[in-house]
This record gives structure tokens, C-alpha cells and sequence, in this order.
């Protein structure tokens, strides 16, 4: 068991003191703002993200975006740019073949109506 002692105030003050880790006044504080803009019918919504300094209140930067999460916005359009060269690689590479098709007066080979059906549903996962 375990006996508590009366103590006077300064002593009580000194020891929490004591046992109480003193955390340094933060200098350099930044506050984020988030603004929503509201707009009438048939316009569209545009969200603001700007950057404080947290001693003066100034602007350090700021953006507009359209959605609320800018980063599924940059990755949209990373992967638009990457569909795009990808689609464009395609196409070079299918006119290419066919280009070479040509060189060698080859034609296109023709498969039957039903057996393309069967080829199609194999491919699809479907029997």
C-alpha cells in the first residue's frame, strides 16, 4: 500500500515541474486553408487549398482544383497522358502491320461468320 504524504504547494509545483517534459515554442507554424466556392447552377465547383504562414497570416502558396482530392486529379490526368502514348504506340504499331501486310501482297485473312463467334466466345470466357 501506498502512503501519501502531505506536501506543501511549491513542493507538489516543483516536482510536476520536474517530471514534465519542456517542449521548445514552435517558430516556423504553417496553416492549410480549404475554401469551397459555391457557384449557381451550371457552373462548376472549384475547391482552393492555400498555404499560411502561421506567424504573419500571409499567403505562401495556394492552387484551385476542380475536385476534392488534388492527387486523384494529378494521377487522371497522368494516366490520360499515358493512355494517350500508349493508344498512339498502338495505332503505329497496327499500321505498321499492316503496311507490311502490303509489302508482301498479302490479304487479310477472312474467318467464317460462326467461327469467329466460337473464337470470340473462347476469348470472352464463354461456352
Amino acid at each position: 500500500m501506498v502512503l501519501i504524504y502531505p506536501l506543501e504547494r511549491d513542493t507538489i509545483f516543483n516536482a510536476f515541474n520536474d517530471s514534465v517534459e519542456i517542449i521548445p515554442p514552435a517558430e516556423d507554424i504553417w496553416i492549410v486553408l480549404y475554401d469551397e466556392q459555391h457557384p449557381k447552377k451550371g457552373r462548376t465547383q472549384k475547391f482552393r487549398l492555400t498555404l499560411l504562414d502561421g506567424v504573419t497570416g500571409q499567403p505562401i502558396a495556394g492552387e484551385l482544383y476542380n475536385s476534392k482530392d488534388p492527387v486523384k486529379e494529378r494521377a487522371k490526368k497522368e494516366y490520360r497522358t499515358w493512355l494517350k502514348k500508349q493508344m498512339a504506340l498502338f495505332r503505329a504499331f497496327v499500321h505498321e502491320r499492316e503496311l507490311e501486310r502490303r509489302r508482301k501482297k498479302r490479304n487479310l485473312e477472312q474467318r467464317p461468320y460462326i467461327e469467329a463467334l466460337r473464337l470470340f466466345d473462347e476469348l470472352m470466357g464463354h461456352k
